[in-house]
């Protein structure tokens, strides 16, 4: 999963992981949310079988800039 540090299109900019935010605004990662912990499809399997990889660009929605990030 990529997640574009500087992402004025995805709000919140966490949802590029599956997280979200609660009714107060707070964020909550992936991991916390019902979807993941009630496996609904599937996104918990895939990080007990290490199959989901987090990567953080510096960049702009989909604007690559130069680097190795993966």
């Amino acid at each position: 999963m990529v997640k574009f540090l500087r992402d004025p299109i995805i709000y919140p900019i966490e949802s590029s992981w599956f997280g979200q935010t609660d009714k107060s605004g707070k964020v909550v990662p992936m991991e916390e949310t019902v979807i993941y912990k009630e496996n609904l499809f599937g996104l918990k399997t895939l990080a007990d079988e290490k199959r989901i990889d987090k990567k953080e660009i510096p960049g702009v929605h989909l604007q690559f800039e130069h680097g190795p990030y993966i």
